[in-house]
């Protein structure tokens, strides 16, 4: 081969190696990053909701990373989902008799229902 084109294909191979690097720092950085966005107990006080996102970059769209968790106040978490949302904008929870509804808006709205943990009889 010529040197002049050795020299060319070294170069876009050292242009796609820094983007490759830089593009994996971004998202790195970004998905490194978790929000707390709600931390709320029951009426009752017995059970406490936390709502967690993240965001991480497919194909060049920012998707945030809804992780929620439903635990009661004597134990580490019992109940938990994870869900990818585009566009995330807001959660609304409805308190229930023998639950916890959650609404994850976005570019469309996410139903989930969660149940307190029931007490089997013996």
């Amino acid at each position: 081969m010529k040197p002049k084109t050795l020299k060319i294909l070294l170069l876009i191979q050292s242009i796609a190696m820094v983007l490759a690097l830089g593009w994996l720092c971004l998202e790195i950085i970004i998905s490194s990053e978790r929000t707390t966005l709600i931390c709320e107990n029951s009426p009752d006080g017995a059970y406490t909701l936390l709502v967690h996102k993240s965001s991480k970059i497919l194909l060049f769209h920012p998707i945030d990373h809804i992780q929620v968790v439903l635990c009661d106040n004597d134990s580490v978490g019992y109940k938990a989902f994870d869900v990818d949302i585009s566009d995330f904008a807001r959660c609304e929870i409805e308190w229930e008799e023998d639950g916890v509804r959650i609404v994850l808006h976005g570019q469309e709205a996410l139903y989930y229902t969660l149940p307190f943990r029931v007490e089997t009889e013996q």
